[in-house]
């Protein structure tokens, strides 16, 4: 590319993919805590569940650091548990939740012994938080999804998770949107933002804000894991481990 092309002085003067020369920032924002106990739980499995009654009051705290903040647009996972966080900002700006699949965390096999028939309430919901952890644990220690048999490939995820947030950064250019996720989808998306092999490389916490610009082909990472909100409101909790 010559260096007096258009494209090199774009970059020159715009070096930071700022939304005043037609970048788009996406507030990445992972769900609320879904491990309910025994009396909130759902029938099914972790995906049928929706936000405990600390993935409530985690959502609501977002909602007030975030009301004042100018969002196009919000998306979410059509998974439960992230159209629900989404559901108290959505309410304080007066804007819809705009579900998008591909925005949906990645299809896993199984991880620890299954359920037993019959269970109760109680060993469901501990059997839940297992799962999670042995979940968190295999991605962290791994760095790869593709190390639970009968996963959904890496590759595929990957692909399309990444697509689908450059598909709706291009939707909005100089403007800023927020798109509800899960702890792998955020994780990867990111990675490949920063270019790494891993698909799984930090612990999210649950609404945690992590931020990217996009611009074109151009991405750049500004913000990861941030709970300030959480903090302010005593809700702080470390993620699984």
């Amino acid at each position: 590319m010559a260096a007096n092309s258009p494209d090199v002085a774009l970059d020159e003067r715009d070096p930071f993919l700022s939304p005043r020369h037609g970048g788009t920032e996406l507030y990445l924002i992972r769900h609320g805590d879904a491990l309910p106990d025994a009396d909130e739980l759902s029938p099914g499995d972790y995906d049928a569940q929706t936000l405990s009654e600390l993935g409530r009051k985690q959502a609501r705290a977002l909602a007030d650091r975030l009301r004042d903040t100018p969002f196009a647009a919000l998306y979410s996972s059509p998974l439960p548990r992230a159209h629900a966080t989404a559901a108290p900002l959505a309410a304080a700006l007066g804007l819809e939740v705009v579900v998008v699949p591909d925005l949906r965390e990645i299809w896993l096999g199984q991880v620890g012994p299954a359920l037993p028939d019959g269970a109760t309430p109680q060993e469901a919901a501990a059997h839940l938080r297992d799962r999670l952890r042995r979940t968190a644990r295999r991605a962290a220690t791994t760095g790869s999804w593709n190390s639970i048999v009968g996963s959904e490939p890496a590759a595929d995820f990957r692909a399309r998770v990444t697509a689908a947030h450059d598909r709706l950064a291009a939707l909005h250019p100089g403007a800023r949107i927020a798109c509800f996720g899960h702890g792998g989808t955020i994780n990867v998306y990111v990675a490949a933002v920063l270019g790494l092999e891993r698909d799984f490389f930090f612990p999210l916490a649950n609404t945690a804000i992590c931020v990217v610009r996009v611009k074109g082909q151009r991405r750049m990472l500004l913000a990861l894991n941030d709970v300030c909100h959480l903090r302010e409101a005593g809700l702080l909790e470390l993620p699984p481990a």
